[in-house]
């Protein structure tokens, strides 16, 4: 077996086990800058990077279940209360 997927069925694993129900999506507890941890929608250290990664795996193990994490991720994101030094719109610090 190829060793990128089995790494990457080793991180869906770990995703798919730490995901939380919140509202009508997803969320992760995810590390800030402080290794902190923390609940937001940014991309490269929130829960707004993990959908890439899902949709990414679902193209290459035809998972429909990395899909469906995808979308309640993409759901929290589009519902999640933006922090005061957040922006309302943009990829990387806003919703």
């Amino acid at each position: 077996m190829n060793r990128f997927l089995s790494g990457a069925d080793s991180i869906f694993d770990y995703i798919k086990a730490t995901a939380e129900p919140d509202g009508d999506g997803l969320r992760w507890r995810t590390y800030d800058y402080a290794d902190e941890p923390h609940y937001h929608f940014n991309i490269f250290n929130g829960v707004g990077g993990i959908p890439l990664f899902l949709c990414a795996f679902y193209k290459a193990r035809k998972n429909p279940e990395a899909l469906t994490l995808a979308e309640g991720a993409v759901r929290w994101c589009m519902t999640a209360k933006p922090e005061a030094d957040c922006y309302e719109r943009g990829l990387q610090l806003g919703r």
